[in-house]
């Protein structure tokens, strides 16, 4: 990863890293929409619609790589996945979660930090 370097906002674009919207949409809320900075809740099948059409123009140019395979091939790694894990869990205040996402593979973890993890309802603290 050393020789990553961006030179210029206006040359060549040589790479991209892209991803695809998905059930994240479908689950996204008014309240939760403005955290993720979103001025309105979006609709899946036009996002994708544009998102397939971009993604075709990019490969034209540029080599294209999608986040959620990136990220999937990191956490196969036991040591990265528990740290990232980790940092995930204690952001958001879930520190109790990290032994049960620790037992997702790699790439069903990767989706579960896009799509989010439904936290059981049996306690009246949350």
């Amino acid at each position: 990863m050393g020789n990553i370097s961006v030179h210029s906002e206006i040359g060549r674009l040589n790479t991209v890293i892209i991803h695809q919207p998905g059930v994240e949409m479908e689950n996204m809320t008014p309240a939760t929409a403005q955290e993720v900075l979103y001025d309105d809740i979006l609709n899946l099948d036009l996002a994708l619609e544009e998102h397939r059409q971009l993604t075709g123009v990019l490969r034209r140019v540029a080599k294209v790589h999608e986040f959620a395979d990136l990220l999937c091939d990191i956490l196969k790694d036991d040591k990265i996945k528990l740290q990232v894990v980790k940092d995930v869990c204690n952001l958001y205040g879930y520190p109790e979660l990290v032994d049960d996402l620790m037992q997702l593979e790699a790439c069903h973890l990767s989706q579960q930090f896009f799509t989010g993890t439904m936290l059981e309802k049996n306690t009246l603290e949350r």
